[in-house]
């Protein structure tokens, strides 16, 4: 579906923001997690972590992995950057492949509250550290073992059931999701 924007009005600033469109005042390319992180060296990044992902995306590079130096396999990612001399992690890279994040990133962790009452003195805390996908795996799995319930309801005269869940599980995946990769770690 295209949106409803006339170039040449939007090339002009006649146009407003609205909720399909917004403006930006620049855009520097350098404020992006594809920096690199010069106060990390490669043995920040796990290479357990680094196979596992891309024998989970059945990536072809998950076949060369055991057999080329770790440095060129993280440099086909584009999850380090700099010369061979100076080899380093760029922030995505640590991210995603390092077992502690937050010695780079501060407060680097999944946070889950779930409140047992409605005045919110009874709660449980359930805190994920780690990496980024190991932290949305244990979430997610949290969610789906601790949070959400399926309730059955027997209808009468009717021999099957109705069978429906407290949340639905592919909401609480997008939203984590989305929270998680769109935060502002810099």
């Amino acid at each position: 579906m295209a949106l409803p924007v006339n170039i040449n009005q939007l090339i002009s600033g006649k146009t407003v923001e609205w909720d399909r469109l917004e403006f930006k005042k620049g855009w520097n390319p350098e404020e992006l997690d594809d920096r690199i992180n010069y106060h990390a060296d490669l043995s920040d990044l796990s290479p357990l972590l680094v196979k596992a992902f891309l024998n989970d995306v059945k990536s072809d590079l998950a076949l060369e992995a055991d057999n080329i130096p770790f440095v060129d396999l993280c440099r086909q990612m584009q999850i380090v950057g700099g010369s061979s001399e100076m080899t380093k992690p760029k922030n995505v890279g640590l991210l995603f492949f390092s077992n502690h994040p937050e010695k780079f990133f501060p407060y680097t962790r999944i946070e889950i509250i779930h409140f047992l009452d409605d005045i919110g003195d009874r709660f449980v805390e359930q805190i994920f550290s780690g990496s980024l996908l190991e932290q949305l795996k244990s979430a997610l799995l949290y969610f789906k073992n601790q949070i959400i319930r399926e309730m059955v309801l027997k209808v009468p005269e009717q021999a099957e059931s109705i069978r429906f869940f407290n949340y639905p599980y592919e909401a609480i995946e997008e939203a984590l999701v989305n929270a998680v990769y769109h935060k502002s770690y810099i």
